[in-house]
């Protein structure tokens, strides 16, 4: 008989303020799961759930915290579609230019 692990009880106030420590620490769900001895996703799925009971409550949600540390940086980094569709129209000129120029010359056979 296998007996499973008992899930880790942490205290909903004890959980939102480690949790508003790793935000300010720039950290992930994955080091906040390390320091409370819980899975990544448990902590993503609990800071959800909590975050939708506070705004059903008219109360602030929590910020977001991504799942893997550096995700944040990607994450605020917004396309700019105008560059990116200046560099594509460019690069299409450029090849265009590359292209070699062909020319028939009629030859009059006598």
């Amino acid at each position: 008989m296998t007996t499973e692990p008992k899930r880790k009880t942490i205290h909903a106030t004890d959980f939102v303020n480690a949790y508003l420590a790793e935000v300010e620490a720039n950290g992930s769900c994955t080091s906040l799961g390390e320091k409370l001895g819980l899975e990544p996703g448990s902590v993503y799925q609990r800071a959800n759930k909590l975050s939708n009971q506070l705004i059903e409550a008219g109360q602030p949600e929590l910020p977001k915290l991504p799942m893997k540390t550096g995700e944040r940086k990607a994450r605020s980094k917004r396309l700019d579609l105008a560059a990116i569709g200046n560099i594509v129209r460019a690069k299409q000129a450029l090849d265009k230019v590359d292209e070699p120029v062909t020319t028939e010359v009629e030859t009059k056979s006598e």
